[in-house]
């Protein structure tokens, strides 16, 4: 496990170059600067060696057509600009084609 995920998962503050966590009303330093970085203790390796690891969000694929409006685009004047819908035809929407051209 991380240094860091372990830190977060056991909710260690980082102070004076060690990240110290009250376990079971005790508090243990599980990570302290070696060298240039963080390093487990043993008393961290010990505890990382029983937590499971949080598995990393996966984000959804984001799609440009939704369900309903699949296949739809948005209609253009001949000069390129975005057309309007015209709201003295509200069974139209003059906004919006089928994706056809």
């Amino acid at each position: 496990m991380d240094v860091y995920e372990l830190i977060k998962q056991v909710g260690a503050e980082i102070v004076c170059n060690r990240a110290t966590a009250r376990i079971d009303g005790k508090f243990v330093v599980v990570a302290a600067v070696s060298g240039d970085a963080f390093a487990l203790t043993p008393e961290g390796e010990e505890i990382a060696a029983t937590l499971k690891p949080v598995p990393k969000k996966t984000t959804a694929k984001k799609t440009t057509a939704n369900k309903a409006g699949a296949g739809r685009k948005r209609a253009r004047n001949t000069d390129g600009t975005l057309k309007a819908d015209d709201p003295s035809t509200p069974n139209v929407n003059e906004a919006w084609t089928n994706g056809d051209s």
